[in-house]
């Protein structure tokens, strides 16, 4: 069972956690998400929604949900913000590459045993971030998500 690379698909994960961010806990005290949502994609699925349309008689207009061909990405136009579970602030957390190594290196052996705190964990981890959020290019972070979609700043803290 443990080298089995199971993982729990991204569609149930959004499920899930949009069903506790609802909930009078979260929408009341707050929450601090960490890890998730990994890209901007993640955010896109976590925080907006389709909303609702009518017809001139006021009738719920039922869309099909889009059938994407392989390859294809799912288009959010249309979508909307989910003021019931978007955060209201946003801190990113950042750090270079080698502080971020020297301190999993530091942990204790018992703290890192079984988890994903290996030198070759963290450097596979650590290349994925980068590769989905500071991309100079085209591809957008979660920051951006946040500053873009919901209008809210991000403070980003160098520890």
């Amino acid at each position: 069972m443990e080298t089995l690379p199971i993982r729990v698909p991204s569609d149930i994960v959004d499920r899930l956690l949009k069903s506790e961010l609802t909930k009078n806990a979260c929408r009341n005290r707050g929450y601090v998400l960490d890890g998730y949502p990994r890209t901007f994609k993640d955010a896109q699925e976590c925080f907006l929604y389709k909303p609702d349309r009518f017809d001139e008689n006021g009738e719920k207009i039922e869309e099909e949900e889009e059938q994407l061909e392989e390859g294809q990405e799912k288009s959010y136009e249309g979508y909307a913000v989910n003021d019931k579970i978007v955060p209201s602030n946003c801190i990113v957390l950042t750090g270079s590459d080698s502080d971020l190594m020297k301190r999993v290196k530091s942990l204790p052996h018992r703290s890192v045993v079984g988890t994903h705190y290996t030198p070759a964990d963290m450097k596979r981890r650590l290349t994925a971030y980068r590769i989905a959020n500071n991309s100079t290019v085209a591809e957008l972070s979660v920051s951006d998500f946040f500053i873009k979609n919901v209008g809210i700043q991000t403070c980003k803290v160098d520890f």
